[in-house]
């Protein structure tokens, strides 16, 4: 991982549903997603937000793609 990998949350959000690594103000790192709150009868209830607690998503200052290996042919 390099610094230049890590995107600026005021710059750009990651897709809905796609899993990624974050950083917060504190340094700690682990992973999240954006998803789209609706209610149960699926009903659009405001813009995509990180999952997790309160505390934590508005901790996250940056992210980056999660890049998986190249799996070898056998």
């Amino acid at each position: 991982m390099k610094a230049s990998d890590w995107i600026s949350v005021e710059d750009r959000l990651p897709d809905v549903d796609t899993m990624v690594l974050i950083c917060t103000t504190n340094n700690k790192c682990g992973i999240s997603s954006m998803y789209i709150p609706k209610d149960c009868y699926g009903k659009v209830l405001g813009e995509k937000e990180w999952r997790g607690c309160g505390a934590m998503k508005n901790a996250i200052t940056h992210w980056q793609e999660i890049v998986l290996p190249k799996k070898e042919k056998e």
